[in-house]
This record gives structure tokens, sequence and C-alpha cells, in this order.
């Protein structure tokens, strides 16, 4: 699972590298996506974690970004914004479907870890999210939401790694 992690956080990367190149230099703090899932960043938290309850919140907080991802690619097409884009296949909206694909996998197999411990599965979130109308507001959102999951990734790789030292699995 942790290698998918990487993999997530790499097209996260090329994501985010895909709308600088569109957007350029743009002030992040005029409009925020405030559910987005932000893990607790200190050692201590990192320490006192216990595999379950970590799987649980894993798992609630990849739905949480497919579901942001899923709305991006939603708000993408209402406002038409693959047409303005000339990346082709390795544009954004390929790596929208590439993250949604990876999230997708990586919370099944947070479920099927869940399911082993016998834990019950949380049920998968769903927040309200902006209505966007205008281009801008959707590459904005996508930058955001790149970079929020890169950071994300990092420390849930960190997360997993304890998991795993938790449950003694090789």
């Amino acid at each position: 699972m942790s290698s998918n992690v990487a993999q997530l956080k790499v097209l996260s990367k090329e994501l985010l590298h895909l709308m600088e190149e569109e957007l350029g230099s743009v002030e992040m703090d005029a409009y925020r996506l405030e559910h987005l899932p932000a893990m607790e960043h200190s050692l201590l938290h990192l320490q006192a974690l216990t595999l379950n309850e970590s799987l649980s919140e894993l798992y609630v907080d990849l739905s949480l970004f497919k579901l942001h991802v899923d709305w991006l690619a939603g708000a993408r097409e209402a406002v038409g914004l693959p047409a303005l884009l000339t990346h082709g296949a390795a544009g954004p909206e390929h790596h929208h479907n590439r993250t949604s694909r990876h999230l997708e996998e990586i919370t099944e197999m947070t479920r099927g870890a869940l399911q082993l411990l016998q834990q019950e599965v949380p049920p998968p979130p769903s927040r309200s999210l902006p209505d966007v109308r205008y281009t801008f507001n959707v590459l904005h959102y996508t930058v955001e939401v790149a970079l929020r999951l890169e950071v994300y990734c990092d420390w849930s790789r960190r997360v997993l790694r304890r998991a795993r030292l938790l449950s003694r699995c090789p």
C-alpha cells in the first residue's frame, strides 16, 4: 500500500506542475476547500497511533480526497476546461483520472485491511462542495487539492510504516 501512496504523491506533483504551467504563480488564500483532510503532523501523534484508528482515519481521509478529485473532474467539464487545455493524454484531466483510480485502489486496500482486522469500515464521507462557475476556480481548487494530497501522502506513508510495525507484518 505504501508504494501506491508513493505513486499517488507523484501524480499529485505532476498535476500541480501542470496547473502551475496553466496558472503561473497564484495567491492561494482567497479560496479554500475547508473539508480537505489534514493529518496530525507531530512525532507524538505518530508514536501514539493505533493500527485500527490509523486505518480507519486513512480510509475516511482517502475517501474524502477521492470525493474532491471526482468533484473536480465534474467541475472541469462543467466549465468546459478540458477543451481549453492542449496537454492531450498527459494533461490535467488524465492526471485526475489516474489520481482517482489510485485513490480508489488504496481506499479498497484500506477497507480490506480493516475487514481482516474485523473492524467496522467507516461510512464514506459526504460533503457539500462549492458550486464552481469559473475556470479559474477549478484550476485554483485543483492546485489546492494537489498540494494537500502531496503533504497527506508524505504523512500517510509514515503512518503506514508505523502501522506495519504495530502489526508486525514483514
